[in-house]
């Protein structure tokens, strides 16, 4: 981090708490990006600390990289710096689900391998055989539109999002789509989430 890293740490902490606030040898390694090591992981747990830690970071000029479970850490262009590790694996919740409905509605953290034990109960599945679904997140498949052999059949990751509730880099909480499929009204602003 650019400025003195206890200052930048206690603002963080006094954000998410002392606890989510990992700054240990194996947490900064298991989150590298083509060689470069964030100064701190932070782990959110709902989207209000998200904007909260994305303002702090903008004012700071700290650079920051969300990730969940880090299976698709090295998708996309080298980072110039990284100061912040986002973690995001503590928002695992489904939000709303509606099996009549054929909707769902889950935080970015939550693994796709507990997301299907969840459709599985209602006999239903999301036909998403992503790489590492063991530890793959639904935020991390949808961020790098990780699409698999089903695809062919069923379509893939922007077929099935129907809306995203996003904060932007500035920490702003914003949200595009619906949870209806009829839902055409503005531009589908989600979809160019899903890959970016």
């Amino acid at each position: 981090m650019r400025r003195p890293a206890q200052i930048s740490l206690a603002r963080l902490e006094e954000i998410v708490g002392a606890a989510h606030v990992l700054t240990g040898p194996e947490d900064i390694a298991s989150r590298q990006v083509d060689g470069l090591h964030p100064s701190a992981v932070v782990q959110p747990a709902d989207a209000a600390q998200i904007a909260e830690v994305l303002r702090f970071a903008a004012t700071e000029k700290l650079a920051v990289i969300p990730c969940g479970s880090c299976t698709k850490l090295g998708i996309g262009s080298p980072p110039a710096r990284y100061d912040i590790a986002l973690d995001l694996s503590r928002m695992n919740r489904v939000l709303a689900y509606d099996p009549q409905d054929l909707t769902l509605g889950v935080e970015s953290g939550m693994r796709i391998e507990e997301l299907l034990r969840v459709l599985a109960d209602q006999k239903q599945f999301l036909p998403l055989a992503v790489p590492f679904s063991e530890r793959a997140t639904i935020g991390g498949i949808v961020a790098a539109n990780s699409s698999s052999p089903l695809r062919h059949a069923y379509g893939g990751v922007r077929d099935f999002c129907l809306g995203i509730e996003f904060v932007t880099g500035e920490g702003i909480q914003a949200k595009s789509g619906g949870r209806g499929v009829k839902n055409v009204t503005g531009d589908d602003l989600h979809k160019l989430l899903i890959g970016s």
